[in-house]
């Protein structure tokens, strides 16, 4: 078993969400994990790393990720899969980065010089993306998103901007801590990305879909949002149309 901890590798992975072909740019996650120092105890192989969002979108966590070290002729001298809760719950966005330090348990001792190799995939799946020609409106009357709504298990996900300032709330981005809080008057909404957790007027409640980033907007569950606001909201999946009303 490996001890608690890690990621590292060099090799560059990518992977293109199953999005709608007519969408223009699709969210790339493009994710480097570069070692940094390597070092050896009697049972442990412990490597340093970086990891860096080269892509064009927030990564939202990692699934199980699979590291193997070896030496120059191919000898194994570590290997395991990393099975760790905060890794799923990682969230940084493009050009940022951040250090890793764990361990594996060795096979072989440490040669230099040595090569490493990591799979895996970020924790977000079952995206698509709703293509250009949807069709919203709010009270009857049509808007223009500014990203197109995005369906995650079964979730219907929308900017947030556009439809806040439709129903008179003030949009206020804290980027410290991921949160987006919603005001008009005394009523507040707040959610944090990548959390289930949010408040609504100063009480806490859970949602069963955290809000992500795309492409630099804030997407928010709609049954949640509306809700809050006091509205309805009908989805026609065969015509694309979704309409809100209050």
């Amino acid at each position: 078993m490996l001890k608690k901890y890690i990621i590292i590798t060099s090799v560059i992975f990518s992977c293109l969400f199953g999005l709608n072909p007519s969408y223009a740019q699709s969210p790339i996650v493009d994710v480097n994990f570069k070692v940094n120092d390597i070092y050896e105890d009697e049972e442990s192989v412990i490597i340093q790393a970086i990891v860096y969002n080269l892509g064009n979108t927030n990564i939202n966590g990692f699934n199980d990720i699979d590291v193997v070290l070896k030496s120059m002729n191919d000898e194994l001298i570590a290997q395991g899969t990393f099975e760790i809760d905060d890794l799923k719950t990682i969230s940084f966005e493009p050009g940022e980065s951040f250090f890793f330090t764990g361990a594996m348990n060795k096979t072989a001792p440490v040669t230099y010089p040595y090569k490493y190799v990591a799979e895996s995939s970020v924790n977000w799946n079952n995206i698509t993306e709703l293509s250009d020609d949807i069709k919203v409106y709010i009270n009857s009357e049509k808007i223009t998103l500014e990203q197109n709504p995005v369906i995650i298990n079964n979730r219907m996900l929308v900017p947030i901007s556009t439809i806040a300032s439709n129903f008179d709330y003030e949009v206020n981005w804290n980027q410290a801590d991921k949160t987006v809080t919603l005001t008009s008057g005394p009523k507040s909404v707040k959610l944090t990305i990548n959390s289930t957790s949010a408040s609504f007027d100063s009480e806490i409640v859970s949602i069963d879909t955290a809000p992500i980033i795309l492409n630099n907007r804030t997407m928010v569950p709609i049954s949640f949002i509306v809700d809050a606001f006091g509205a309805d909201y009908a989805w026609g999946a065969q015509t694309k149309i979704l309409s809100i009303y209050y």
